[in-house]
């Protein structure tokens, strides 16, 4: 018989990025704003999913 926790599986966090142009759905587990930079990073078990330079951003949101 088959355990009910086998057949799990957990949403990954999805950010919600609206830039200028254009809407991006991204999974990641982490984000990161270098300011120095001006670059928004988002993560996803330690490799870099996507980047984005803050000027281009005009609003993001991490939906769960």
């Amino acid at each position: 018989m088959n355990d009910i926790f086998d057949a799990l599986r957990f949403a990954e966090p999805t950010y919600l990025v609206k830039t200028y142009k254009d809407i991006y759905r991204i999974q990641a587990s982490t984000c990161s704003i270098d300011t120095d930079l001006k670059i928004i990073c988002f993560y996803n078990k330690g490799s870099v999913q996507a980047m984005f330079r803050v000027d281009d951003v005009k609003t993001f949101y991490k939906i769960i």
